[in-house]
């Protein structure tokens, strides 16, 4: 069962660009809170530490799905020509 390359490619690209979007709305949120020193409704008490330790574990599992996607996807030449 052979799956186009372009088809696969284009979906990853896709998805690899929704990803990277998720993640600097996220750092954008987040440098917001920091710089006001409030939360959403005026909460004025924010665990900068947790957050930044929350955003980076996503970051590093961002990362390591796009390692695994570029590792799964890549193509050989043997691939190619069939």
């Amino acid at each position: 069962m052979a799956v186009e390359a372009s088809t696969v490619d284009s979906h990853d690209v896709t998805s690899r660009e929704a990803i990277a979007a998720e993640m600097e709305s996220l750092q954008s949120a987040l440098l917001d809170l920091a710089n006001t020193g409030e939360g959403v409704d005026g909460v004025s008490t924010i665990e900068l530490a947790e957050t930044i330790t929350e955003l980076k574990m996503q970051e590093v599992a961002f990362q390591g799905a796009l390692g695994t996607t570029a590792r799964v996807l890549q193509n050989t030449l043997k691939d190619f020509l069939r």
